[in-house]
């Protein structure tokens, strides 16, 4: 009998090494990473990002202690960080571009396209507050949301936010293609 016990603790040490040598002892590190980020979204990308480098490095026989854990979640952490600000860097400085007024030859070449994004406002505004917020959650410059995400703010799931914006962008291009030709 105790055979068969050794057989089962070592075969699930085999199969959980990570786990009970790496995760259980600094599970807490973990914790305290996830409680002082505000999005989940980047906390599961830092933590898996940083079980794989925990992985990686008992692999090569490092020892695994609370603070290699701490520095590696930290590191991680700082280089999300400086990718987000350098991602809103370049979004603002593409805003401000755009925000520059265009030449007269310009102006009067897109005078064409001025009517259309008017009818395309007007049709927008024709459909229900959900479509609006579906439109612009998708299309606005400052937001590019995905479509799982719009569908968790609004309540929906991911494949019928897809579908209401499909179908709101086919009742647009309709209703400027029915102004452009009367």
């Amino acid at each position: 009998m105790t055979i068969n016990n050794s057989l089962n603790t070592d075969r699930f040490q085999l199969k959980f090494p990570l786990w009970l040598e790496d995760i259980l002892p600094v599970q807490s590190a973990m914790s305290y990473v996830r409680s002082r980020s505000s999005r989940n979204s980047d906390v599961d990308d830092i933590l898996n990002l940083a079980l794989e480098r925990l992985r990686k490095s008992r692999c090569r026989g490092v020892q695994i202690n609370k603070g290699y854990v701490f520095t590696t979640l930290r590191n991680l952490v700082i280089d999300r960080n400086k990718k987000l600000k350098s991602e809103r860097d370049k979004r603002s400085e593409s805003e401000e571009s755009r925000l520059h007024r265009p030449s007269k030859e310009i102006v009067s070449k897109n005078s064409n396209d001025d009517e259309k994004s008017k009818w395309v406002f007007e049709a927008i505004n024709q459909f229900d507050l959900r479509g609006r917020v579906i439109v612009k959650l998708r299309c606005h410059p400052l937001y590019k949301f995905t479509f799982k995400e719009i569908g968790d703010i609004i309540g929906y799931s991911e494949s019928t936010a897809r579908t209401e914006f499909k179908n709101i962008r086919e009742i647009i291009k309709s209703y400027v293609n029915a102004k452009t030709y009367t």
